[in-house]
């Protein structure tokens, strides 16, 4: 892949091959789901690649303060995913994330003019105490030599100190592109829910927040609690924190982020955490249209009325769901986990991207929960339906990995020694004014990464083989052996035509 886009104006006949098309069968999704996406994609046309992930941040933003996951018995965790997307510019990004986080975008705007009416009373507030401590230390330095007197006007200091305004909380829901100190600061409180979101991400990809990956990691996985230490000011630990992420970036970013920095993204085990997904327009469902002046207005505003009754019960003191699978999808549960351990093993299917299977699943509990919520008020057991729905968008997802983060096998060496081997035959002979060349003369006097025989013979093969080149073998009187030439029999206008068939016929026979 690398080879083809570094090539592609050097070598015209190189063409980029086209990625398989994956596509999420919607109709195996609830009637419900596919209400929403359908209302998302009308409004934005985008497609499903875009608008699946930005469906399910917003539901999962909703509920993931309140319910936790137990796939089997005393294996528990909180349902918060991340959501990688690489989409080109114009792809519809942004309207997508508009649409179907239009609720707490909203909920947000409120939230930030409450902050901003509560920041002009703390400054008030604020000024006032630093009045009274000046005034009570002023108290304090004229009567210390009163012993009595001096230790009350201590006492009421100590009271007035711990009577210090606090400043007020942004509890906005929603950050975009935050350092890793306003992050971890935001989920200070217990069991703080918050979501990450860049519709533009080739500028996070390399802030310090990205690079963190440890702290990324441990927020996925809500393990023990990160203990924050400060030098200037008071540390605090974070416990049971709650992070949505969804980040998209374009594919010129993220493939300069992979060259760079994906090898510590991928071993370090965030990527493997990611549902990563692409919108490349040769392997995305075709956008929606409109029909008929249908904007998928009555399907979006269902949809924004359900994820506001989610997180408006996530504001409920106490207010918790626990959820578990029913027999029969815990039974299911364990088959596929079993199965995904047979498969990452040495050989198998899935040894190239065990990272991720090994989170797979886990990813896959998570969603199920997440579904079951939206659809389902009155019970906390995961139908095996749920979790089918689930397997079937997990899927998805696990192509869509295959195709963005394993590496494809570039062009053979003969391929490409043929290409500088021919293109100096043609300068030679034009220089020349003749057709060939003795190979002893190519040896010495030829291309210099080609003047040894081991990476030489291949490329003449290879031309030879196609058509460019052929072979003659010419007796001289006395000589014991034939001089071998190199006769050039293709013009520069047939070869783009032939590198192009070799490439295909090489891309079959792989």
């Amino acid at each position: 892949m690398t080879f083809l886009n570094e090539s592609r104006k050097k070598y015209p006949w190189r063409k980029e091959p086209i990625p398989p098309y994956f596509a999420l069968d919607t109709r195996k999704l609830s009637t419900k789901v596919q209400s929403a996406l359908s209302g998302i994609q009308k409004n934005s046309l985008t497609p499903i690649e875009i608008a699946y992930p930005a469906f399910a941040t917003s539901v999962g933003l909703a509920v993931q303060p309140y319910v936790s996951m137990s796939p089997r018995p005393g294996y528990s965790f909180h349902i918060s995913q991340y959501y990688f997307l690489v989409a080109e510019s114009g792809d519809g990004k942004s309207p997508a994330v508009k649409s179907a986080l239009a609720p707490h975008i909203a909920h947000d705007k409120q939230l930030r003019e409450l902050y901003k009416q509560e920041e002009v009373r703390f400054l008030a507030q604020e000024q006032i105490h630093k009045e009274k401590v000046k005034r009570l230390k002023a108290k304090i330095r004229k009567n210390q030599n009163d012993a009595s007197l001096a230790q009350g006007l201590e006492e009421e200091f100590l009271e007035l100190n711990a009577a210090k305004p606090v400043p007020p909380r942004d509890r906005s829901l929603i950050m975009n592109n935050v350092t890793p100190e306003a992050l971890l600061h935001a989920l200070k409180e217990p069991n703080s829910s918050v979501a990450l979101l860049s519709d533009e991400a080739g500028n996070l990809l390399n802030s310090r927040l990205f690079s963190n990956f440890a702290a990324l990691n441990s927020l996925w996985s809500a393990g023990l609690p990160q203990v924050v230490d400060r030098k200037t000011s008071e540390s605090y630990s974070i416990g049971q924190a709650k992070v949505a992420l969804f980040v998209s970036v374009q594919y010129g970013p993220f493939k300069n982020y992979c060259d760079h920095a994906g090898t510590l993204a991928r071993d370090s085990g965030l990527f493997a955490r990611c549902w990563m997904s692409s919108a490349h327009v040769h392997h995305r469902q075709p956008l929606v249209l409109f029909e008929n002046q249908d904007d998928g207005k009555l399907e979006l505003e269902a949809f924004h009325t359900r994820v506001n009754q989610l997180r408006e019960r996530g504001a409920v003191p106490g207010h918790k769901r626990d959820l578990a699978f029913s027999a029969s999808a815990r039974k299911l549960w364990i088959e596929r986990f079993n199965a995904f351990q047979l498969l990452i093993q040495p050989g198998e299917k899935y040894f190239e991207i065990r990272d991720f299977i090994k989170k797979h699943m886990e990813n896959v509990s998570r969603h199920a929960a997440m579904l079951h919520v939206f659809e389902y008020d009155h019970t906390d057991e995961v139908s095996v339906d749920t979790l089918e729905q689930a397997l079937v968008v997990g899927e998805w997802y696990i192509q869509h990995f295959i195709e963005l983060m394993v590496p494809k096998p570039g062009p053979p060496q003969e391929l490409l020694d043929g290409e500088v081997l021919i293109e100096w035959l043609y300068e030679y002979c034009h220089t020349e004014g003749n057709d060939r060349i003795s190979k002893s003369k190519l040896e010495g006097f030829g291309p210099s990464a080609l003047r040894r025989r081991s990476r030489l013979n291949p490329a003449l093969i290879f031309l030879e083989a196609h058509g460019m080149i052929r072979f003659e073998d010419n007796f001289h009187i006395g000589a014991r052996n034939p001089t071998r030439y190199i006769v050039v029999t293709s013009s520069e206008q047939h070869q783009s035509r032939r590198f192009a068939s070799a490439l295909r016929n090489m891309g079959k026979s792989r």
